[in-house]
């Protein structure tokens, strides 16, 4: 250390020390400024995720609460089971009759159903 001392002295090993101190100061402030960044960043994602997650939850109450409400039990009992208030009429609305070169055979599957079957057949 004395060596030291006497090749710098006493002046230029405080300034030597002053400047690796300043170095450590400014890296460290580099960083702590990038880290804010970036946790900048991630809480503007949060925030984007918490709104989006708050308006689906929104979108959910209400259809749970349309699902609830009578009138939606009344429409799917009309539509699903054929159900009708007393004094209303049922109609069946069909269309023209089938010839059979419309029909389908049974026998035959729909093209695409069992597409699986094209690889697997006996």
């Amino acid at each position: 250390m004395r060596a030291v001392l006497r090749v710098l002295g006493p002046s230029r090993l405080l300034l030597a020390l002053a400047g690796l101190a300043f170095i450590y100061l400014v890296f460290t402030g580099v960083q702590h400024t990038l880290r804010l960044g970036e946790l900048l960043r991630q809480e503007d994602e949060v925030k984007t995720e918490t709104v989006a997650l708050e308006w689906d939850m929104e979108r959910l109450q209400a259809l749970r609460e349309y699902f609830n409400s009578d009138e939606y039990i009344e429409g799917q009992a009309r539509r699903i089971l054929g159900w009708a208030r007393p004094g209303e009429k049922g109609i069946i609305v069909t269309g023209p009759p089938r010839t059979e070169a419309q029909e389908i055979p049974r026998e035959t599957p729909i093209p695409g159903s069992r597409w699986w079957e094209a690889f697997f057949q006996d």
